[in-house]
C-alpha cells in the first residue's frame, strides 16, 4: 500500500510536469499569433495609416523578436504606392537591464522601401499635432536603442511642391544610429550619434555623420554631409528649368556642415563641378545670343569646378532661423540638407550683370567680324 501511494504521487508529479510543459509549448505557440493579431489590429483602427504585417516570430529566452512583410499605406496621400515596406525588423531586448525599470534594445530594419511625396496643399489643412517625444517618453518606461540599423534600403522622394520638381532616389541605403534613449542625459548636449551611407539617383555617392539630441524640444544637431561624383545628366531637366543650361556631362560634389541649437543654424555648402559639358545652341546661331549663352556657361563652369592650388571653393551660407518652432528634427535636417543641394547645384542670380556690360559683348561682336 505504501509503494502505491509513492508511485501515485509520482504519477501525479509526472502529470503536473507534462501539464505544464505543455501549457508552455501551447502559449509558446499561440503568442505570436496573439501577438501578430494584436499589431494588425491596431494598425486597422489608425486614421491616418493602413497596414499589415504578414508574420511574427518570437525567441522568449533569447529575448529576440521578428516582424516580416511589413506593407504601411498612407490613407490621405492618394497614392496606391505603400508609403513603407519592409522585409524584415528584427527586435533585441536585454532582459538584465529590466530590473533596473529600463529597456536595452538593439533594431535591425532589413530591406526597407520608402516612398515619400511632398503635394501641394489645394486646401487650408488641419493644425498638424507633432508628437513631443519627451512628452511621449515620460509615460513609457525608458528605453534605450543601444543600436539601429538599417540594411540596404531604398529611398524615394518627390517634393511637388517646388518649381521645378524635385525628386531624389537613394538605395544601397545603410545607417547606424546609437544612444537613441527616451531618458534625457543632461551631462551630454549630443548624446546620439548616426552615420548613413547610400548611392543616389546619379549614381552619387552620399555620407552622413551626425551627433544628436533625439529629446530636445528644437532640432538640435551637428552634422557632417558629403556627396560625391554625381552625375550631372541625371538631374539635367532640373537644372535646365532652373538655369537655362542644357547639361549633358560632368560630376557634382557637395561638401556641408551645417550645426543648429536653440532655434538657430549655420554651416555652409561647398559645391564642386567637373568636366561640366553644356549643349551648345544652334549652330547656325553665332550671333550675340551664342556668346551670352557660352559666356554664361563659362562663368558657371569657372566658378564651381575644381579649384587650383591658388584658388577658392566656392563657399555657399547656410544660417538663419527656424520658422516652425515645432519643427521635427529629421524634417529639418532633411529640409536643410535639400536647400543647400539646390542652392550649391543651380548658384543663385548674384545681381553682377548690368545692362551696359551688353555694350561690351556688341562691340566685342563687331571687332571679331
Amino acid at each position: 500500500m505504501v509503494k502505491s501511494g509513492k508511485k501515485r504521487k509520482i504519477g501525479i508529479g509526472w502529470i503536473i510536469l507534462l501539464s505544464f510543459i505543455a501549457l508552455v509549448i501551447i502559449v509558446r505557440l499561440l503568442l505570436p499569433v496573439i501577438a501578430l493579431h494584436y499589431i494588425n489590429s491596431k494598425l486597422d483602427e489608425h486614421p491616418d495609416y493602413d497596414g499589415n504585417v504578414g508574420g511574427l516570430s518570437m525567441s522568449l529566452i533569447a529575448g529576440s523578436y521578428s516582424l516580416n512583410d511589413i506593407i504601411i499605406h498612407d490613407v490621405h496621400s492618394g497614392e496606391d504606392e505603400p508609403l513603407l515596406q519592409v522585409d524584415k525588423i528584427t527586435i533585441d531586448i536585454d532582459y538584465g537591464t529590466l530590473f533596473d525599470g529600463k529597456i536595452l534594445a538593439e533594431v535591425v530594419i532589413d530591406r526597407p522601401n520608402v516612398f515619400l511625396v511632398q503635394k501641394p496643399v489645394e486646401e487650408p489643412a488641419p493644425e498638424d499635432v507633432e508628437v513631443d517625444i519627451q512628452e511621449a517618453a515620460d509615460d513609457l518606461i525608458p528605453v534605450t536603442l543601444e543600436k539601429l540599423r538599417i540594411n540596404e534600403g531604398i529611398i524615394r522622394y518627390w517634393d511637388l511642391t517646388s518649381s521645378p520638381v524635385f525628386n531624389v532616389e537613394l538605395r544601397s541605403l545603410n545607417v547606424i544610429a546609437e544612444g537613441l534613449s527616451t531618458e534625457p542625459r543632461e551631462n551630454k548636449l549630443l548624446p546620439a550619434t548616426v552615420r548613413i551611407s547610400a548611392i543616389t539617383s546619379g549614381e552619387g555617392r552620399l555620407d552622413m555623420t551626425a551627433s544628436f539630441d533625439p529629446l530636445a524640444e528644437v532640432p538640435t544637431f551637428d552634422l557632417n554631409f558629403e556627396l560625391q561624383n554625381l552625375q550631372l545628366i541625371a538631374y539635367s531637366h532640373f537644372i535646365e528649368d532652373a538655369a537655362s543650361l542644357d547639361v549633358v556631362g560632368g560630376t557634382f560634389n557637395l561638401h556641408t556642415e551645417i550645426a543648429a541649437h536653440d532655434g538657430f543654424f549655420t554651416g555652409y555648402a561647398k559645391p564642386i563641378i567637373n568636366d561640366l559639358e553644356i549643349t551648345p545652341l544652334d549652330p547656325k546661331d553665332t550671333g550675340l545670343l551664342q556668346r551670352i549663352y557660352e559666356s554664361a556657361a563659362t562663368v558657371i563652369r569657372d566658378i564651381l569646378e575644381a579649384p587650383g592650388e591658388e584658388q577658392v571653393a566656392l563657399r555657399v551660407p547656410v544660417e538663419g532661423q527656424f520658422d516652425d518652432p515645432d519643427l521635427g528634427l529629421w524634417t529639418a535636417i532633411i529640409t536643410l540638407l535639400k536647400n543647400a543641394f539646390i542652392e550649391a547645384l543651380v548658384p543663385s542670380i548674384d545681381h553682377s550683370v548690368h545692362i551696359g556690360q551688353v555694350q561690351e559683348v556688341i562691340k566685342e561682336e563687331v571687332e571679331g567680324e
